[in-house]
């Protein structure tokens, strides 16, 4: 029995789109690239080909939204021909999510922002102290200025890079120094402890944004308002376990602090 000639043809099976395949495989192009560099790592490759790898990640990354936007149109005026809408949803959705984060993430951990620079700078600080206690019998430095200059390299870890002072030109000059620092004059520090206890911090007119740059004894740098680096300093003035002498010392900087008024704080 033969089938009647009027019937319409079966209807060809959908097809996915390239345009979304295309748009998907590029948006996870950086994941790709760090992937490559982490399994080539033990070749020893020369840099320009992780450059090259990394720029066209790069690229790829930006030309993925605009390849999406063109799947959407072209699956949407298919009328079903096409497959991959939920493809193309998916990386625009994977490419705003990594440029969400990124630009969350840019304004306060780019390593050359004032105040990351300025926490640096009391980290090394604080790890030059350190070293000092330790070859001098477990005392501290009376001031930064009486540091030996066998015990940094740059000077310019003693300048806060949103400081309003004048620059140095070579040679260290303690009142030119943009951070304060906490004297303890003997060993009574040696025995409490000292996650709270603050060694060096930015002066009032230096302020940045986010708060006060602190430098603590154990290494740790923090960011905190003017009224908690008080409460910290107040901390250790008030503890009766440290000698009179290591009190007296807190309590004149924080004397110095409290003296001082608050500045407007400057963007970092």
């Amino acid at each position: 029995m033969t089938q009647p000639s009027n019937l319409p043809p079966p209807a060809a099976k959908p097809r996915r789109s390239r345009l979304a395949m295309a748009s998907l495989l590029l948006v996870s192009s950086p994941g790709c690239a760090f992937l490559l560099t982490a399994i080539f790592a033990r070749f020893k490759l020369p840099e320009v080909v992780y450059e090259y790898m990394f720029l066209a990640a790069a690229v790829g990354f930006l030309v993925s939204p605009f390849l999406a936007i063109a799947a959407l149109v072209v699956v949407h005026r298919s009328r079903g021909r096409l497959l991959g809408m939920g493809i193309a949803s998916a990386s625009l959705g994977i490419g705003a999510l990594v440029i969400a984060l990124w630009v969350a993430a840019v304004p306060n951990r780019t390593p050359h922002s004032p105040r990351s620079l300025c926490a640096a700078n009391l980290r090394e600080l604080a790890r030059i102290v350190a070293v000092y206690h330790f070859d001098h019998d477990f005392h501290y430095p009376p001031s930064l200025g009486s540091l030996p200059r066998t015990y940094f390299t740059d000077w310019r870890c003693f300048q806060c890079p949103g400081a309003k002072a004048p620059r140095m030109t070579g040679t260290y000059d303690e009142q030119l120094c943009c951070y304060r620092y906490v004297y303890y004059p003997d060993d009574s520090i040696e025995f409490v402890d000292k996650w709270g206890m603050v060694l060096v911090f930015d002066k009032n007119a230096n302020h940045h944004k986010e708060g006060i740059n602190v430098a603590f004894i154990n290494g740790r740098v923090d960011c905190m308002s003017r009224e908690k680096l008080v409460d910290a300093l107040s901390a250790v003035a008030d503890n009766k376990d440290m000698s009179q002498a290591t009190r007296d010392s807190v309590r004149k900087t924080l004397a110095e602090v409290l003296a001082e008024a608050p500045h407007k704080r400057e963007s970092p």
